[in-house]
């Protein structure tokens, strides 16, 4: 295990395997999505579930519960993580050093990971102010918002609606890019030390 800082400058640890891979298994399993009482129609939800064995440098098999671009006889590397103060990781780069590939499983990416604490409050202090402000409009005008009229409220809530939007756009746009490549750089450099003391 070892510290790792990710872009939003908050520290967290980081910890992984490296290894062959020496099994793969997959299957379809079926899981109800809903249940509805006397339909006859009720959904089934199909998943593919993947899992692969890696064995380490001390021989132990580890068992990863997603899948990972790789063979059997490839080396891998797959690295799982959280800040500091949670015990529970979640897995978050995988490597293949057999053909050079790699990748962020951005799924697994959370917003705490990307963003500093002060644009997480600003987000969520800008996103309360503009649903305070449409709901007074709304009181103040319960039949419609008066584009061309003079309510305060209307102008206000124009004015800063697009603030929180574009906090938005910039984290699901080209700043998150930014930030993810950022922590892809930073993940794929730990595959690369020796001796990094992963466990298995």
């Amino acid at each position: 295990m070892v510290e790792f800082t990710f872009p939003s400058q908050r520290h967290g640890w980081i910890n992984g395997v490296r290894g062959t891979v020496t099994g793969i298994r997959k299957w379809t399993g079926a899981t109800p999505a809903s249940k509805v009482a006397g339909s006859a129609n009720a959904k089934v939800d199909e998943r593919a579930k993947v899992e692969i064995w890696i064995s380490n440098s001390k021989g132990k098999d580890v068992q990863i519960p997603f899948d990972v671009p790789a063979v059997e006889g490839n080396e891998v590397t797959v690295l799982w993580g959280n800040l500091l103060g949670k015990d529970k990781g979640t897995y978050l780069f995988w490597a293949n050093h057999s053909t050079g590939k790699h990748g962020v499983i951005e799924e697994h990416v959370e917003a705490s990971f990307l963003m500093t604490e002060t644009e997480i409050r600003l987000g969520v202090f800008l996103f309360v102010v503009l649903w305070a402000l449409l709901f007074l409009e709304f009181r103040h005008y319960p039949h419609g918002f008066l584009v061309f009229g003079k309510s305060i409220f209307f102008l206000l809530s124009a004015f800063l609606g697009w603030v929180p939007g574009l906090l938005i756009w910039l984290m699901v746009g080209p700043s998150r890019r930014k930030r993810i490549g950022e922590m892809e750089q930073g993940f794929l450099a730990l595959t690369e030390r020796q001796n990094i003391g992963f466990e298995g």
